[in-house]
């Protein structure tokens, strides 16, 4: 427990008052209406109406062969429109009190978040029952050093 009060008391704080850290990542939504026009991909061919396809890529698809991304001349029901949300919370590890604990929670687990997964501070400000185990944590004497 020492080595985590030491951690708490000189970590960054992120300019956050009681920070806790989270798992987050940048993540596609997909939607149709004007929201999600960001960009498009091409959906999964178990979806595609072949009569969607233009001439070229529907004898891709004949042969089974792999068809391009990107295609001016297939029909715009062939693509799927998103849009990137930043910084979705992954609840798959909860909150560390510190960010190496996270970090080295996302490094472990890196087959479960992807490349684009980071540590992000929030404030545990305003959960009095987690402010209380912070308290507890640091000391009393500490609990400036976490605002």
């Amino acid at each position: 427990m020492d080595e985590i009060k030491q951690k708490m008391l000189t970590q960054d704080l992120r300019g956050t008052a009681f920070p806790i850290f989270i798992v987050v990542r940048d993540e596609k939504v997909y939607g149709i209406d004007s929201n999600y026009s960001e960009d498009s991909e091409r959906q999964d061919r178990d979806f595609v109406d072949t009569s969607w396809l233009c001439d070229s890529c529907r004898e891709l698809e004949y042969e089974d062969e792999e068809i391009p991304d990107e295609c001016d001349d297939c029909d715009s029901e062939c693509f799927v429109n998103y849009k990137i949300e930043k910084d979705v919370f992954q609840s798959r590890a909860g909150f560390f009190f510190t960010a190496e604990a996270c970090n080295e929670h996302i490094e472990n687990n890196r087959h479960h978040y992807g490349e684009g997964a980071r540590s992000y501070a929030i404030s545990a400000y305003h959960n009095s029952e987690l402010k209380q185990v912070m308290e507890y944590l640091v000391g009393s004497e500490n609990v400036e050093k976490l605002k």
